[in-house]
């Protein structure tokens, strides 16, 4: 689905929120597993994440094993590496996505992986040579 199709359902399902009795919601949130356990609020949630995902990425989230929360990100792949990018967690850097966290890249021959962590530097903090992992 694009964006406006995403902005769309969210609409639709926010007036229908709205609008239903709460008997109808209760019906609603007793069938299906996500409904069930999020809500319908929480599908709108999910819905409205989407929308924020720019064209061409894969979005993933990632589920904290010891607690209840989690992120929400995404992969953009392009020729020249693959970024890894966080919402909610800025970088200054110019040549990625604004929440990019981590590239994945072959640069002068060498594999390797740049790590921004600090959201005030606009160069990563952390460079790591991938040679040793090479069988």
């Amino acid at each position: 689905m694009n964006k406006q199709e995403l902005k769309t359902i969210s609409t639709a399902l926010r007036f229908l929120l709205s609008n239903l009795d709460e008997e109808v919601i209760d019906t609603l949130q007793d069938n299906g597993g996500f409904i069930k356990e999020e809500g319908i609020e929480g599908l709108i949630k999910k819905i409205e994440e989407r929308e924020e995902m720019p064209e061409g990425t894969i979005p993933f989230e990632l589920i904290d094993q010891t607690d209840t929360e989690s992120v929400n990100g995404f992969v953009r792949i392009n020729p020249c590496g693959i970024a890894i990018s966080i919402l909610g967690h800025n970088s200054v850097n110019k040549y990625q996505d604004s929440n990019c966290v981590a590239y994945l890249e072959k640069y002068d021959n060498k594999l390797g992986i740049r790590v921004y962590d600090d959201a005030k530097i606009d160069e990563p903090t952390h460079n790591i040579n991938l040679a040793g992992a090479k069988n």
